[in-house]
């Protein structure tokens, strides 16, 4: 009895310290990611087909059967310019960021719309996830801000800056409770 009164008073004892390491964790990711977008290396401006990346993006998310994923891509070739890398994980942080809002309780439905609009391409990535809070809506692009727990804030103000680089831009339509559908358009090229 006494061993586990020792073992409790240590475990109580413990738990700030605990609490502290956990924050001093997260400053230090933090801290990585803001020197990452800080040493970021400037992007390649080439040729490229956009869909293929796209494609290629959706097929690491596809597979896992806790969300579906759902596509319609236009057929055809799409090229715009920009960086390719960049655009995969623009992609890739688009499609993790519409998993993620979606509540712990509902499966996440993420769709995915690719399509020409006379001279530029569209993509549209909707998800069934909470919506955008209107208080928040002018902070979303802001370097520093999240609104998940230990997140850097770093990912949507990396995908605003890549977009913009292509000659792009985004923006998106939420409804609180209905879900996010961010809209991305590039220039197409010949």
């Amino acid at each position: 009895l006494d061993n586990l009164r020792r073992q409790r008073q240590m475990c109580i004892r413990d738990r700030p310290l605990n609490t502290l390491l956990q924050q001093i964790d997260t400053l230090s990711e933090i801290a990585t990611s803001f020197s990452s977008f800080a040493k970021m290396p400037v992007p390649t401006n080439q040729r490229f087909e956009v869909a293929s990346v796209l494609k290629k993006t959706i097929q690491l998310y596809d597979s896992d059967t806790k969300q579906n994923i759902i596509t319609e891509i236009e057929n055809g070739n799409h090229y715009v310019m920009g960086d390719p890398q960049l655009m995969g994980r623009i992609f890739s942080n688009l499609i993790i960021n519409g998993i993620q809002s979606v509540p712990n309780n509902k499966q996440p439905v993420i769709k995915i719309r690719l399509r020409t609009v006379e001279n530029h391409l569209l993509i549209e990535i909707n998800d069934n996830g909470s919506g955008i809070p209107e208080e928040i809506r002018d902070k979303i692009y802001i370097p520093n801000f999240s609104t998940k727990e230990g997140g850097s804030g770093i990912g949507l103000s990396i995908a605003k800056r890549g977009i913009e680089h292509a000659g792009g831009k985004i923006w998106f339509n939420t409804k609180l409770g209905k879900g996010t559908t961010l809209f991305v358009e590039l220039p197409l090229v010949d």
